[in-house]
């Protein structure tokens, strides 16, 4: 492996923009360990280093700057861990200026032979363990998280960004340096993007899972995650719009319009790992019902998607991919994608892709997709 002590930042300027972004990206695989100590990692990026040794100081030096906005997190992209660190500065600040508080903050760290700052390292491992808590306040996504974790067998696509709290303990002042070091001394992908490409690819579950969790919530939450492998990722994100994507979909029409089951019905696409999710808030009496009438509709679509369908929903997908190309930070994220997948995701060529899907891709889609897991918080 080529160490690489400082890599460059990148940067992303958008002509009507009026300011430009610079940050960094460090990949990893996601594991547990790697989780919750890159979680704990941004944390750190985020409050402390050798020159600003607390918030506090890191916004005077911001406020210097006319109000730049600075911002460190981790997500997955596929079996890829991402943490970025970014900038967000008005064009008047000069390119030196943003990446010199970046190399600040990245690169000096407050260390004390070879281990994070006692004091930091705690504060930021605290601020994990109360995020991570928070997490099931949120029904909604706390659920959907959940599905996955079933759907992958706690592991992989399956860990959840903010990791696990009984992981923190392993985590020490040492350890989380080490792992540091690791990380910044990484090969450069692309510019300002330091790592290895990622080719482990975290398989589902071979059979179907069903899973019940009882919190007490007055109001059900039921996700089913569906599974298309080999098939095309840009066909499936049109038949994730016909199937759930907005308030037009079949989903919204036929179980909640039609048959008023459910609070809300749709579904989501995990696009680096060709899976569907459709969630829906239902009254827990309705389960069995609601999973009866939504893999009904699924299977209906064979006969009932008609051209208008796929038009509709190819339009939906491409004001997506065109409001991410006008968006500074949706093309950091682009960037991103790029470094760590190849050419296909750059927006420009998805969209090429996405013009020449026919209804044809989108019954073959359709066939590819297999009931994975079912989960239901009650």
């Amino acid at each position: 492996m080529t160490t690489l002590l400082k890599p460059d930042s990148f940067k992303v300027a958008i002509g009507n923009i009026k300011t430009n972004i610079f940050g960094m990206a460090f990949i990893n695989t996601v594991t547990r360990d790697n989780v919750i100590k890159s979680a704990i990692l941004s944390e750190i990026f985020l409050n402390s280093s050798k020159l600003f040794k607390t918030p506090v100081e890191i916004n005077r030096r911001l406020n210097t700057m006319r109000g730049a906005v600075y911002n460190a997190g981790v997500c997955r992209k596929g079996d890829a861990l991402c943490l970025t660190v970014t900038i967000e500065t008005l064009k008047s600040v000069t390119e030196n200026e943003a990446r010199s508080f970046l190399d600040d903050i990245v690169f000096k760290p407050l260390v004390c032979e070879k281990a994070f700052d006692s004091k930091v390292f705690n504060k930021a491992a605290d601020t994990v363990r109360r995020r991570i808590l928070s997490y099931k306040d949120d029904k909604k996504t706390y659920a959907a998280q959940r599905c996955l974790e079933e759907m992958f067998d706690f592991s992989g696509y399956g860990v959840p960004d903010y990791g696990y709290i009984e992981d923190i303990d392993n985590v020490n002042e040492e350890t989380l340096y080490r792992y540091y070091e690791g990380l910044i001394s990484a090969k450069n992908i692309d510019k300002g993007i330091v790592g290895e490409k990622v080719n482990e690819k975290s398989p589902v579950c071979r059979k179907l899972k069903e899973v019940t969790e009882n919190t007490g919530a007055v109001q059900g939450r039921l996700c089913m995650g569906f599974s298309a492998e080999g098939c095309d990722e840009i066909s499936l994100s049109v038949l994730n719009e016909i199937i759930g994507g907005n308030a037009g979909s079949k989903l919204f029409n036929e179980v909640r319009e039609r048959e008023n089951l459910c609070y809300y019905v749709n579904s989501a696409m995990h696009r680096f790992k060709n899976i569907i999710i459709v969630q829906a808030g239902i009254e827990k009496d309705a389960r069995d019902k609601t999973e009866e009438l939504i893999e009904k509709a699924i299977e209906k679509l064979k006969d009932d998607i008609t051209q208008d369908d796929v038009d509709k929903a190819k339009a939906a997908v491409k004001n997506i991919y065109l409001h991410k190309a006008d968006d500074p930070y949706g093309k950091v994220d682009e960037m991103i994608d790029k470094a760590l997948y190849g050419n296909d995701l750059i927006i420009d060529n998805r969209i090429k892709r996405l013009d020449g899907i026919g209804m044809g891709d989108v019954l073959e889609a359709l066939d590819s997709l297999v009931l994975k897991t079912k989960y239901f918080l009650g």
